[in-house]
Formats: structure tokens, sequence, C-alpha cells
């Protein structure tokens, strides 16, 4: 949406075919995806930064305003920061999981991925390789998940 006078008022959607231009114009960008800057690169642009300073550096808020933002802020979890699942979440998010011999005969079931690590004393990573089909097996074992029916 743009804005479609000077006087703010009101908004205009854009032109589909000038969408679909824009949208194609667009594909494939790649510029500096991934790429990191060079060592050279970021002491340029840390001396050109010197003796600039923030525009929020020295700003004085009032007591008023932090009251405010602190007020707005309650019951939030920025970037789930303290944010706790229930235990009800967590048994659906669980994965459970199987442990087969060389055999195919289920020797252990574990309740998720998580328990099945600490059984055998290993990374959480090493437990989904095998899940996820990128090693066949750990220590000649065979692991699987199970899906749960909730309900």
């Amino acid at each position: 949406m743009v804005n479609s006078n000077n006087g703010g008022g009101g908004t205009l959607t854009r032109d589909v075919e000038f969408s679909k231009w824009l949208s194609n114009r667009n594909k494939g960008n790649t510029y500096r995806l991934g790429k990191n800057h060079s060592e050279e690169s970021k002491n340029k642009m840390s001396k050109k930064k010197i003796g600039k300073i923030s525009p929020r550096k020295n700003c004085v808020v009032s007591e008023e305003t932090r009251l405010k933002q602190s007020i707005s802020k309650l019951g939030k979890n920025g970037n789930a920061k303290g944010f706790k699942h229930s235990e009800e979440t967590k048994n659906k998010k669980r994965k459970l999981v199987l442990q087969f011999d060389s055999n195919g005969l289920i020797i252990n079931e574990f309740n998720s991925v998580s328990e099945t690590a600490n059984y055998f004393s290993v990374s959480l990573s090493t437990i989904s390789k095998v899940l996820n089909k990128e090693n066949k097996k750990y220590k000649g074992f065979i692991f699987k998940t199970k899906i749960k029916n909730n309900g």
C-alpha cells in the first residue's frame, strides 16, 4: 500500500501488473547472501563511525516513559526469553523413540529424543542423526520414532 495524497489521508493498493513486475525484478536477488565482510572492510566501516554518536546515546527518558514502557511489556516474552511451555504442550511436542536390535526386535521405548540421548550419554544430535537417517545405527542399535495417538 502506498500513500495516495500529500495530506496522508488515504491509501491506494498497488496495480497487479506493477506487483508482478516488482516480484520478478527481485527474484534471484542473491546480493551478499551468506557472505561476510573482510577484515579490511570491517576496519574501514569501524573507522568511519569513530566520533559519531549513536542516535539513542545519552537520551534522557523520564520516569513516566519508563513506567509506560514497562507496563506495555508486561506479559510479553521478547524472543521467548523466560517462556516456559506447559507440560501438555511439551508432551505433544515429544517424539516417542523406539530402540531396535539388529534383528528388528524392540528393546526399549523412550518418551523423547532427549531421554534417549541422556540414557546413552550422548548429544541430542547424535540420536537425531540416526532418526533422520543420516547415520544408519548407533552402537549397533536402530532407532525410529513412534507416532502418538493424541485423542
